[in-house]
């Protein structure tokens, strides 16, 4: 009896010692899961509760994997994350001869201005910062010293790497074209408008030959857009909005 017992507090003993090998286990390969599985939720731009459904969280129990949380993915998970992308374009853009730089203003959600900054490398575009103007229009100097910048940062205060510049075509962006072409570091920089404002104006020009010289006058090419299926010109045309073609 005595030797029965013995034997079944040495078996329970392995069975539980087994338990917490396997939940050791079992943990590590989900943390082990997280990162990955968080590069592939922010790299596919999906929002957070496409994964809350009960069909994926059946999966999820089928495979043995416990998603982050929300505030895992929007906190030190994405922080972890962004980090090595960034790291990984960097190298990119060291591993590079050429950059072209592209900024664009907008507007976040509550309004405030913010300046956006890209850049492209061998035809692929990448997202580098925005940078908050708050409710004040950005002037020439402020654009001209924010560009610069970013362009110090992403080659290392190499601006011979420095190929390109495109914007659109306010009169902001033309004094600063002007300032880049008389500064002798930047004076190399190829400044380029940005076409979606330049086709903008190709139509308006179709649209409304000579508006420009307050005249009204309509062409045969001006009268051949606005009709029949070419009724989105006309859209785009009456827009109070910059709208991208």
């Amino acid at each position: 009896v005595n030797h029965t017992r013995s034997r079944k507090k040495e078996e329970t003993l392995f069975n539980s010692n087994q338990e917490s090998v396997l939940k050791y286990y079992q943990s590590s390969e989900n943390t082990s899961l997280e990162q990955p599985f968080a590069k592939a939720v922010y790299t596919s731009t999906a929002n957070f509760a496409l994964f809350d459904t009960p069909e994926r969280s059946d999966f999820f129990k089928r495979v043995n994997f416990k998603p982050p949380t929300r505030q895992r993915l929007g906190g030190p998970l994405l922080e972890d994350i962004c980090k090595e992308i960034k790291t990984q374009v960097q190298e990119v853009v060291d591993n590079t001869s050429g950059l072209q730089i592209v900024t664009d203003g907008s507007a976040n959600m509550t309004k405030v201005h913010i300046e956006n900054t890209s850049f492209l490398t061998d035809r692929v575009s990448f997202y580098h910062a925005s940078t908050a103007i708050g409710f004040h229009t950005a002037s020439v100097h402020f654009t001209y010293n924010n560009v610069v910048k970013h362009a110090r940062e992403l080659t290392h205060g190499n601006l011979a790497k420095w190929a390109s510049y495109s914007s659109d075509t306010c009169a902001t962006q033309k004094s600063f074209w002007e300032i880049m072409n008389s500064t002798a570091e930047t004076k190399h920089v190829l400044t380029v408008p940005c076409d979606s404002h330049g086709l903008q104006l190709i139509f308006k020009d179709l649209l409304w030959p000579g508006k420009d010289n307050h005249r009204n006058s309509t062409s045969a090419m001006g009268k051949f857009f606005k009709s029949g299926t070419n009724a989105v010109v006309s859209f785009f045309s009456s827009s109070d909005k910059q709208l991208a073609i």
